[in-house]
Protein backbone atom coordinates (compact mmCIF):
# COMPACT_ATOMS: atom_id res chain seq x y z
CA UNK A 1 0.00 0.00 0.00
CA UNK A 2 1.68 3.41 -1.26
CA UNK A 3 0.48 6.48 1.72
CA UNK A 4 1.50 9.71 1.54
CA UNK A 5 2.13 12.00 4.86
CA UNK A 6 0.51 15.65 4.45
CA UNK A 7 2.24 18.10 7.20
CA UNK A 8 0.74 21.30 8.98
CA UNK A 9 -0.64 22.86 5.77
CA UNK A 10 -2.69 22.34 2.89
CA UNK A 11 -0.63 19.68 0.56
CA UNK A 12 -2.06 18.10 -2.41
CA UNK A 13 -5.47 19.58 -1.87
CA UNK A 14 -5.92 18.52 1.36
CA UNK A 15 -5.86 21.16 4.23
CA UNK A 16 -5.26 19.90 8.14
CA UNK A 17 -8.80 21.33 9.39
CA UNK A 18 -9.23 21.00 13.35
CA UNK A 19 -12.64 22.06 14.26
CA UNK A 20 -12.58 23.35 17.95
CA UNK A 21 -14.95 22.85 19.77
CA UNK A 22 -14.48 24.52 23.22
CA UNK A 23 -15.52 23.37 26.69
CA UNK A 24 -16.59 25.47 29.17
CA UNK A 25 -16.34 28.02 27.13
CA UNK A 26 -16.28 31.95 28.17
CA UNK A 27 -17.66 34.62 25.71
CA UNK A 28 -15.91 37.93 25.93
CA UNK A 29 -17.18 39.32 22.77
CA UNK A 30 -21.16 39.04 20.93
CA UNK A 31 -21.89 41.55 19.23
CA UNK A 32 -24.40 41.88 16.30
CA UNK A 33 -25.01 44.84 14.35
CA UNK A 34 -27.01 47.09 12.93
CA UNK A 35 -28.31 46.82 16.47
CA UNK A 36 -24.85 47.29 17.95
CA UNK A 37 -25.67 45.18 21.36
CA UNK A 38 -24.58 42.23 22.54
CA UNK A 39 -22.19 41.00 25.44
CA UNK A 40 -19.29 43.42 25.49
CA UNK A 41 -20.45 45.17 22.72
CA UNK A 42 -18.29 48.43 22.50
CA UNK A 43 -15.83 49.38 20.34
CA UNK A 44 -13.46 52.02 20.30
CA UNK A 45 -12.76 54.40 17.31
CA UNK A 46 -9.30 55.18 16.47
CA UNK A 47 -8.21 58.06 14.69
CA UNK A 48 -5.16 58.39 12.39
CA UNK A 49 -5.55 62.14 12.55
CA UNK A 50 -6.65 62.16 8.34
CA UNK A 51 -9.98 62.82 7.38
CA UNK A 52 -13.44 62.62 9.08
CA UNK A 53 -13.11 58.80 9.95
CA UNK A 54 -16.15 57.31 11.42
CA UNK A 55 -16.79 54.45 13.43
CA UNK A 56 -20.42 53.82 14.10
CA UNK A 57 -21.11 51.19 16.92
CA UNK A 58 -25.05 51.00 16.71
CA UNK A 59 -24.09 49.76 12.43
CA UNK A 60 -20.96 48.28 12.66
CA UNK A 61 -19.64 50.40 9.68
CA UNK A 62 -15.79 51.59 9.49
CA UNK A 63 -16.82 54.84 7.23
CA UNK A 64 -12.95 55.93 5.72
CA UNK A 65 -13.09 59.74 4.71
CA UNK A 66 -14.34 61.30 0.89
CA UNK A 67 -11.24 63.63 1.53
CA UNK A 68 -8.25 61.85 1.95
CA UNK A 69 -6.66 58.55 1.50
CA UNK A 70 -7.46 57.54 5.03
CA UNK A 71 -7.69 54.85 7.32
CA UNK A 72 -10.59 54.15 9.73
CA UNK A 73 -9.95 51.84 12.34
CA UNK A 74 -11.88 50.76 15.95
CA UNK A 75 -10.75 48.48 18.40
CA UNK A 76 -12.90 46.68 21.19
CA UNK A 77 -13.35 48.04 24.51
CA UNK A 78 -12.41 44.84 26.28
CA UNK A 79 -8.83 43.83 26.85
CA UNK A 80 -7.29 40.03 26.69
CA UNK A 81 -4.86 38.96 28.70
CA UNK A 82 -2.77 36.66 26.48
CA UNK A 83 -0.23 35.96 29.00
CA UNK A 84 -2.79 34.17 31.76
CA UNK A 85 -4.33 32.43 28.41
CA UNK A 86 -2.60 28.97 28.92
CA UNK A 87 -3.73 25.73 27.55
CA UNK A 88 -7.02 28.19 26.06
CA UNK A 89 -8.07 28.65 22.31
CA UNK A 90 -9.08 31.97 21.34
CA UNK A 91 -11.79 31.44 18.67
CA UNK A 92 -12.75 35.32 16.88
CA UNK A 93 -15.32 35.38 14.11
CA UNK A 94 -15.66 38.75 12.25
CA UNK A 95 -18.93 38.82 9.57
CA UNK A 96 -18.55 41.13 7.27
CA UNK A 97 -21.81 42.47 5.57
CA UNK A 98 -20.21 44.63 2.71
CA UNK A 99 -17.15 46.92 1.45
CA UNK A 100 -17.90 49.48 -0.41
CA UNK A 101 -15.30 51.92 -2.19
CA UNK A 102 -11.40 50.58 -2.99
CA UNK A 103 -8.73 49.55 -1.01
CA UNK A 104 -5.06 50.80 -0.49
CA UNK A 105 -2.05 50.67 1.85
CA UNK A 106 -2.81 49.79 4.98
CA UNK A 107 -5.79 47.64 3.22
CA UNK A 108 -7.98 45.56 5.37
CA UNK A 109 -7.17 44.58 8.52
CA UNK A 110 -9.52 41.99 11.20
CA UNK A 111 -7.71 40.52 14.40
CA UNK A 112 -5.90 41.52 17.57
CA UNK A 113 -4.02 43.98 18.10
CA UNK A 114 -3.28 46.89 21.09
CA UNK A 115 -4.72 50.36 21.57
CA UNK A 116 -1.91 52.30 23.54
CA UNK A 117 -2.29 56.19 22.54
CA UNK A 118 -6.18 57.18 23.63
CA UNK A 119 -6.96 55.34 19.53
CA UNK A 120 -4.86 57.80 17.82
CA UNK A 121 -2.35 57.48 14.76
CA UNK A 122 -0.02 55.04 15.76
CA UNK A 123 -2.87 52.79 17.16
CA UNK A 124 -3.49 51.25 13.42
CA UNK A 125 -2.40 47.22 13.06
CA UNK A 126 0.43 48.31 10.88
CA UNK A 127 2.20 50.66 13.43
CA UNK A 128 1.36 48.54 16.55
CA UNK A 129 4.03 45.66 18.28
CA UNK A 130 2.03 43.75 18.67
CA UNK A 131 -0.55 42.67 16.15
CA UNK A 132 -2.13 39.72 14.48
CA UNK A 133 -4.85 39.01 12.09
CA UNK A 134 -6.17 38.80 8.41
CA UNK A 135 -4.77 41.08 5.87
CA UNK A 136 -5.25 42.35 2.98
CA UNK A 137 -3.11 45.21 2.05
CA UNK A 138 -3.79 48.04 -0.89
CA UNK A 139 0.16 47.87 -1.32
CA UNK A 140 -0.38 43.85 -2.17
CA UNK A 141 -2.16 44.23 -4.86
CA UNK A 142 -1.11 42.28 -8.16
CA UNK A 143 -3.58 43.99 -10.39
CA UNK A 144 -6.50 46.15 -10.60
CA UNK A 145 -9.90 44.98 -9.02
CA UNK A 146 -7.80 41.77 -6.84
CA UNK A 147 -6.16 41.66 -3.50
CA UNK A 148 -3.55 39.75 -1.72
CA UNK A 149 -4.76 37.66 1.33
CA UNK A 150 -2.91 36.62 4.20
CA UNK A 151 -2.26 36.28 7.93
CA UNK A 152 -0.24 39.39 8.93
CA UNK A 153 0.87 42.17 11.61
CA UNK A 154 3.29 44.02 13.18
CA UNK A 155 5.72 41.22 15.64
CA UNK A 156 7.52 44.87 16.99
CA UNK A 157 9.80 44.88 14.15
CA UNK A 158 7.67 46.21 11.75
CA UNK A 159 4.53 45.50 9.23
CA UNK A 160 4.72 42.08 7.95
CA UNK A 161 2.29 39.05 5.58
CA UNK A 162 3.09 35.94 6.66
CA UNK A 163 1.34 33.89 4.12
CA UNK A 164 -0.11 34.39 1.34
CA UNK A 165 -3.86 32.41 0.62
CA UNK A 166 -4.88 33.71 -2.58
CA UNK A 167 -5.38 36.56 -4.39
CA UNK A 168 -9.53 37.77 -3.70
CA UNK A 169 -11.34 39.66 -6.47
CA UNK A 170 -12.61 43.35 -4.87
CA UNK A 171 -16.11 42.19 -5.96
CA UNK A 172 -15.84 39.37 -3.33
CA UNK A 173 -14.64 41.40 -0.69
CA UNK A 174 -17.06 44.20 -1.91
CA UNK A 175 -19.72 41.42 -1.33
CA UNK A 176 -19.19 40.49 2.06
CA UNK A 177 -17.31 37.53 3.61
CA UNK A 178 -16.69 35.49 7.15
CA UNK A 179 -13.49 34.99 8.97
CA UNK A 180 -12.88 32.74 11.81
CA UNK A 181 -9.49 32.61 13.57
CA UNK A 182 -8.50 30.47 16.29
CA UNK A 183 -5.14 31.01 17.89
CA UNK A 184 -3.48 28.96 20.95
CA UNK A 185 0.27 28.73 21.89
CA UNK A 186 0.71 26.27 19.45
CA UNK A 187 -0.20 28.57 16.56
CA UNK A 188 -3.31 29.59 14.53
CA UNK A 189 -6.00 28.74 11.76
CA UNK A 190 -7.38 30.60 9.59
CA UNK A 191 -10.82 29.74 7.99
CA UNK A 192 -12.53 32.55 5.42
CA UNK A 193 -15.71 32.34 3.88
CA UNK A 194 -17.12 34.30 0.51
CA UNK A 195 -13.77 34.95 -1.33
CA UNK A 196 -12.73 34.01 -4.38
CA UNK A 197 -10.10 34.49 -6.92
CA UNK A 198 -10.42 35.52 -10.33
CA UNK A 199 -11.14 31.70 -11.64
CA UNK A 200 -13.86 31.40 -9.18
CA UNK A 201 -11.95 29.54 -6.71
CA UNK A 202 -12.92 29.82 -3.51
CA UNK A 203 -10.20 31.47 -0.67
CA UNK A 204 -10.38 29.33 2.49
CA UNK A 205 -7.16 30.35 4.46
CA UNK A 206 -4.90 28.11 6.23
CA UNK A 207 -3.21 27.39 9.59
CA UNK A 208 0.26 27.82 10.68
CA UNK A 209 3.25 27.96 13.83
CA UNK A 210 4.66 30.76 15.85
CA UNK A 211 7.64 32.49 15.39
CA UNK A 212 7.69 31.39 11.09
CA UNK A 213 8.61 33.99 8.06
CA UNK A 214 8.69 37.07 10.72
CA UNK A 215 5.53 36.22 12.75
CA UNK A 216 4.86 37.10 16.18
CA UNK A 217 5.94 34.80 19.14
CA UNK A 218 3.29 33.26 21.51
CA UNK A 219 5.42 35.32 24.13
CA UNK A 220 4.88 38.40 21.97
CA UNK A 221 1.29 38.91 22.56
CA UNK A 222 0.89 40.86 25.81
CA UNK A 223 -2.13 41.08 28.70
CA UNK A 224 -3.74 44.59 26.96
CA UNK A 225 -5.04 42.76 23.72
CA UNK A 226 -7.85 44.67 21.77
CA UNK A 227 -10.20 42.80 19.13
CA UNK A 228 -9.46 45.39 16.22
CA UNK A 229 -10.45 45.89 12.35
CA UNK A 230 -9.32 48.78 9.93
CA UNK A 231 -10.32 49.90 6.62
CA UNK A 232 -8.29 52.41 4.04
CA UNK A 233 -9.98 53.46 1.27
CA UNK A 234 -8.49 56.23 -1.55
CA UNK A 235 -9.77 59.35 -1.26
CA UNK A 236 -13.49 58.62 -2.54
CA UNK A 237 -13.73 57.05 0.59
CA UNK A 238 -16.23 53.57 1.53
CA UNK A 239 -16.94 51.85 4.27
CA UNK A 240 -17.07 48.39 6.04
CA UNK A 241 -19.66 46.94 7.47
CA UNK A 242 -19.94 44.28 10.08
CA UNK A 243 -23.05 41.95 10.62
CA UNK A 244 -21.68 40.22 13.94
CA UNK A 245 -18.34 40.33 15.92
CA UNK A 246 -17.52 37.01 18.52
CA UNK A 247 -14.87 35.84 20.40
CA UNK A 248 -14.75 32.70 23.36
CA UNK A 249 -12.21 32.06 25.26
CA UNK A 250 -11.85 27.96 26.54
CA UNK A 251 -10.39 24.76 26.40
CA UNK A 252 -10.41 22.58 23.55
CA UNK A 253 -11.57 19.02 23.41
CA UNK A 254 -12.41 18.49 27.22
CA UNK A 255 -9.27 19.69 29.05
CA UNK A 256 -6.28 19.64 26.13
CA UNK A 257 -6.36 21.50 22.41
CA UNK A 258 -7.60 19.76 19.46
CA UNK A 259 -5.79 19.42 16.92
CA UNK A 260 -5.58 17.33 13.53
CA UNK A 261 -1.72 16.30 13.62
CA UNK A 262 -1.60 14.92 10.22
CA UNK A 263 -3.32 13.09 7.12
CA UNK A 264 -2.11 10.13 5.53
CA UNK A 265 -3.31 9.56 2.38
CA UNK A 266 -3.82 6.01 0.87
CA UNK A 267 -3.18 5.50 -2.42
CA UNK A 268 -4.37 1.97 -2.88
CA UNK A 269 -6.14 2.05 -6.20
CA UNK A 270 -8.60 -0.71 -4.48
CA UNK A 271 -9.40 0.91 -1.40
CA UNK A 272 -8.04 4.76 -1.65
CA UNK A 273 -9.08 7.40 1.39
CA UNK A 274 -7.52 9.25 3.53
CA UNK A 275 -6.53 8.61 7.45
CA UNK A 276 -6.70 11.15 9.96
CA UNK A 277 -5.29 11.45 13.06
CA UNK A 278 -5.86 13.97 15.74
CA UNK A 279 -4.76 15.32 19.70
CA UNK A 280 -7.42 13.59 21.91
CA UNK A 281 -8.20 12.94 25.56
CA UNK A 282 -8.45 9.73 26.41
CA UNK A 283 -12.37 8.51 26.75
CA UNK A 284 -13.86 11.21 24.96
CA UNK A 285 -16.02 10.50 21.79
CA UNK A 286 -15.49 12.28 18.10
CA UNK A 287 -17.42 12.83 15.02
CA UNK A 288 -15.21 13.66 11.59
CA UNK A 289 -16.82 15.26 8.90
CA UNK A 290 -15.69 16.38 5.54
CA UNK A 291 -15.91 19.14 2.62
CA UNK A 292 -15.03 19.94 -0.62
CA UNK A 293 -16.40 23.26 -0.35
CA UNK A 294 -16.32 24.27 3.45
CA UNK A 295 -20.04 25.33 3.14
CA UNK A 296 -21.43 21.04 3.44
CA UNK A 297 -20.35 18.86 5.78
CA UNK A 298 -21.26 15.21 5.49
CA UNK A 299 -20.60 13.04 8.41
CA UNK A 300 -18.11 10.19 7.87
CA UNK A 301 -18.15 9.22 11.21
CA UNK A 302 -19.97 10.16 14.89
CA UNK A 303 -18.62 7.08 16.74
CA UNK A 304 -14.19 7.37 17.65
CA UNK A 305 -13.69 6.74 21.11
CA UNK A 306 -10.21 7.75 21.84
CA UNK A 307 -8.16 5.11 24.09
CA UNK A 308 -4.82 7.63 24.34
CA UNK A 309 -3.75 11.03 24.06
CA UNK A 310 -3.65 10.62 19.99
CA UNK A 311 -7.08 9.06 17.87
CA UNK A 312 -6.74 8.13 14.13
CA UNK A 313 -9.65 7.05 11.82
CA UNK A 314 -9.43 6.08 8.09
CA UNK A 315 -11.84 7.27 5.80
CA UNK A 316 -12.57 5.28 2.57
CA UNK A 317 -13.74 6.94 -0.19
CA UNK A 318 -15.41 3.56 -1.99
CA UNK A 319 -18.23 2.92 -1.68
CA UNK A 320 -19.95 5.99 -0.83
CA UNK A 321 -17.50 8.54 -1.35
CA UNK A 322 -16.28 7.79 -5.43
CA UNK A 323 -15.87 11.08 -6.07
CA UNK A 324 -13.39 12.16 -3.67
CA UNK A 325 -10.75 10.46 -5.55
CA UNK A 326 -10.43 13.32 -7.97
CA UNK A 327 -11.48 16.24 -5.76
CA UNK A 328 -9.32 19.18 -6.17
CA UNK A 329 -9.62 20.06 -2.12
CA UNK A 330 -10.90 18.14 0.28
CA UNK A 331 -11.25 19.56 4.24
CA UNK A 332 -11.49 17.70 7.14
CA UNK A 333 -13.27 18.37 10.86
CA UNK A 334 -13.25 16.70 13.99
CA UNK A 335 -15.86 17.76 16.55
CA UNK A 336 -16.17 16.24 20.76
CA UNK A 337 -19.28 14.21 21.23
CA UNK A 338 -21.29 16.16 23.67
Amino acid sequence: MSQKTFGPSRLAGYLLLSSITLSQAQTLIDVSFPEGTGTNPTFLEIDNGVGDNVWTQETGVLLSATSNNSTAGAASDTTIDFTTLGTDSLTLSMEVASVSGGIIANGIFMGFQRRINDGVGSDLWNNLPVSFGLVMPGSAAVANGVRVVGIGGNAGTGRYQGSNYGVATLASIQDGFGMVLVVNSAGWELTLTGLEDLDANSITGGSGAWEVDGINSWSGFLNDMRVGASYQTPAAGGELTFSSINLTSGLAGGGSPLEILYLVREQNIEDPGVTVTWASVPGSDYSIDYSTDLENWPEVTDSVTADGETASFTHSFLPSNPELQNAPKVFYRIRVNP
